[in-house]
């Protein structure tokens, strides 16, 4: 099971890579205000997997995760470890570069979800209450995998966890979020 898990890892980070450098190409003057590591797809991998395998546990679910779910869960992945990091923090002038994570949550979510451009289909004033919803989300679960992240161990090792019935409850409405404005009439 165990190689299972980082064969899963490693096939999917490429995915949130090349979303991030997507997004980094296409906005101008982002990539000097935010670093976005070489090690941050992976990491996004793993957070994604740790929280869609207890998710399935928590639903007593076996079947493979529809793209609703693949999406809540890796907006959820990207809220909580927050890969694009701000130069300087103190001073983020840029409005790309504050909401660089949450526009990033919504541009692998939308990879999931449609063949629609969500970003470009709202307008920003709409899309900027998703991008602060999407700042508030927190997950402690991930926390002991943050931590050893930030201590430089081996997060590697760390192939579950356990979510609270709060964190089921929090992706069950990011599924349902991400359902509607993937699916709202324009």
């Amino acid at each position: 099971m165990a190689g299972d898990f980082r064969a899963r890892v490693l096939k999917r980070s490429p995915h949130f890579d090349s979303i991030a450098q997507a997004q980094l190409d296409r906005v101008p003057h982002l990539g000097s205000a935010v670093v976005f590591s070489a090690e941050a797809p992976l990491l996004l991998s793993q957070a994604y997997f740790l929280l869609s395998d207890a998710f399935k546990t928590q639903r007593n679910q076996d079947s493979l995760t529809d793209d609703y779910k693949k999406a809540a869960i890796s907006a959820v992945s990207i809220m909580t470890l927050r890969p694009f990091v701000p130069i300087d923090p103190g001073n983020v002038q840029l409005n790309a570069a504050y909401f660089a994570n949450p526009i990033y949550a919504i541009a692998v979510a939308n990879s999931w979800l449609s063949d629609r451009d969500l970003l470009q289909n709202f307008p920003f004033d709409y899309l900027r209450r998703f991008y602060h919803s999407l700042l508030r989300i927190r997950m402690p679960s991930l926390e002991p995998f943050i931590g050893c992240i930030n201590s430089n161990g081996d997060y590697r090792s760390i192939e579950s966890i356990s979510l609270t019935w709060n964190e089921v409850e929090d992706i069950d409405g990011w599924i349902y979020k991400f359902w509607l404005l993937a699916n709202q009439k324009q």
